[in-house]
């Protein structure tokens, strides 16, 4: 097949180093934002009056008690003093940054890894990346390529994930998967990942928002990624994108890479500066760092990102930016985790921090980070040797759900914190109610229209997609406050006794009261009787009184009689 190289000519900062990042321009009577409730029963109050208040919701993130939502400014007023509010930031924006064997390829030693020969066949038992899932979120892929016809795209989110008008997303995803064969471009894992798609970016490339980012990281990982590939990025901090990155570190063992950025420079840059987050800047065909990669103490390692030739479209591009460095150090991580798929987020980190090509100042510096992604030099620092089988993936074993409940008349709280999965993480909970209602989170109320016996059903998911499931039987009962009725209230003399008699609408105790002396009978009965014995001459004055099965007591009287 002839080869063909063109230089793609774009409009937007993601895929030109020179452009400029356009500046969202939100309604003038409505801002975007991320609020934050004071747990389930905040929220729900506090939804209904955001609601109220012409609120629109964008997305919803249960486990977090946050929402985004677009609403007016005096609403937004209204929610900073509302009482179940916990805390408002703004919902930041987020933009994109933008068969030969690529550069990229050779210097991040990654086919050293997988054709020790170079006689272009990937050599057999060599890590590929196969067992490793690669979540990218971007502009979607052109998934009908020629270069992705045996990748294991395992699915995506949303509609339309599969195509790429703008192309950027397909640009990134070949570098990290394009298949080993006679066309176009290799990748780094030469087609051995799977790769699971999020497109948040579309066919014009522009903007999109924090919540929309913290929703795609999310879907990676219900999707069981190890990997997380962002080629995008943002100028400010937000606290609830920050927390998330840091759960799917220290919570779910996902590593997340994104690019440093590509206006030059020292301001940071997001998600790429957190913590949680390698950080990657780029560098040319010398190692040399791009004029356009931003220098910052939060760039971790940097990998080739200038003019890149990889897939885009339908056919082939070169382009620039740190949002081509980024997919290299994807690639990379999961080339070397498929060695060992038991290995940490954390080691494969250390590793590939530990091993990369020291250039600039001696050590890390803001520049190169740690260096040049090095895969090879990676693998053998976790001891890995060429020829050394792979290690396969241990069987999942499955999760095991459990739930608590509480019922207060109608109302019902369900508990699933007591679910567990031993070798990894639950990531996602459904409720079913027995009612029609449903629920997903670890944590759900529910309100029954009417009392009854509901069969509640749990279903959790770990991280690998195996799921387990548990029902319970649970009553729903409404507290009974209704004293009984006392009707057909009569006394009679028989021989040398008193007989009181009297009916009430349902079971309960009988007890009189005469002349302030107590007899009883405990039975619950609809027909009462009880007799006292009689003194002639006597006038007695009498009160009846039942007390139901609940404690509701009635009383009837004050009657005579004349013994």
């Amino acid at each position: 097949m002839k080869q063909v190289n063109f230089l793609l000519v774009v409009c937007i900062l993601a895929a030109f180093v020179a452009a400029v990042i356009p500046t969202p321009v939100a309604a003038q009577e409505e801002s975007r934002v991320l609020i934050q409730f004071r747990g389930n029963n905040g929220r729900a109050v506090a939804m209904e009056r955001l609601q109220k208040q012409g609120g629109r919701v964008h997305f919803q993130f249960d486990e977090l008690n946050v929402v985004s939502v677009s609403l007016p400014a005096q609403a937004l007023d209204a929610m900073r003093a509302d009482p179940d509010v916990l805390a408002i930031e703004v919902d930041e924006p987020r933009y994109l940054t933008g068969q030969v064997t690529p550069y990229g390829v050779e210097a991040t030693e990654a086919r050293a890894i997988w054709d020790a020969n170079q006689d272009g066949v990937v050599d057999a038992g060599a890590p590929t990346g196969q067992g490793i899932t690669v979540c990218i979120i971007d502009s979607g892929i052109q998934a009908n390529h020629e270069d992705f016809q045996n990748v294991n795209i395992i699915g995506g989110y949303p509609a339309g994930w599969d195509t790429d008008n703008y192309g950027h997303g397909t640009h990134v995803a070949g570098t990290i998967a394009a298949m080993n064969n006679t066309l176009g471009v290799v990748g780094v894992t030469p087609g051995g990942v799977s790769l699971y798609i999020v497109k948040v970016f579309g066919d014009t490339g522009t903007w999109t928002y924090s919540s929309t980012l913290v929703d795609a990281a999310y879907k990676c990982r219900d999707a069981g990624a190890k990997v997380i590939s962002m080629s995008l990025e943002g100028a400010n901090f937000s606290s609830i994108e920050n927390y998330v990155f840091n759960q799917l570190y220290n919570d779910y063992g996902i590593l997340s890479v994104a690019a440093a950025g590509n206006s030059g420079g020292t301001a940071y840059s997001y998600p790429a500066s957190y913590d949680a987050v390698i950080s990657v800047g780029a560098v040319d065909q010398n190692n040399a760092v791009a004029s356009f990669s931003r220098t910052n103490d939060k760039v971790e390692l940097t990998a080739p990102g200038v003019n890149i030739y990889s897939t885009f479209k339908n056919t082939y591009a070169n382009m620039s930016g740190t949002s081509m460095a980024t997919p290299h150090v994807t690639a990379a991580a999961a080339l070397v985790w498929s060695a060992n798929p038991s290995w940490t987020n954390a080691q494969i980190r250390q590793a590939l921090t530990g091993s990369a090509l020291d250039l600039g100042t001696a050590g890390r510096d803001n520049a190169y980070g740690f260096g040049v992604i090095q895969a090879q030099k990676a693998l053998q620092l976790l001891g890995w040797s060429a020829g050394a089988p792979v290690t396969p993936p241990p069987a999942n074993v499955a999760p095991t759900a459990a739930f608590t409940f509480n019922c207060t008349g109608l109302t019902c709280a369900f508990d699933a914190s007591s679910s567990t999965d031993p070798d990894g993480s639950l990531t996602a909970y459904n409720w079913t109610f027995g009612n029609g209602a449903t629920a997903t989170g670890a944590t759900a109320n529910v309100t029954y229209a009417a009392a009854g016996d509901y069969t509640v059903t749990l279903t959790v998911t770990d991280n690998q997609g195996a799921n387990a499931n548990i029902s319970k039987t649970v009553a729903v009962r409404v507290a009974d406050t209704t004293a009984p009725v006392i009707t057909v209230v009569k006394a009679v003399k028989s021989g040398l006794y008193i007989v009181f008699t009297w009916t009430t609408n349902e079971p309960s105790t009988t007890v009189v009261i005469a002349n302030n002396v107590t007899t009883s009978n405990a039975t619950l009965v609809t027909a009462h009787s009880i007799s006292i014995k009689g003194k002639k001459g006597t006038t007695y004055t009498y009160y009846v009184q039942s007390a139901d099965a609940a404690g509701n007591t009635a009383v009837a009287g004050p009657y005579s009689i004349k013994y």
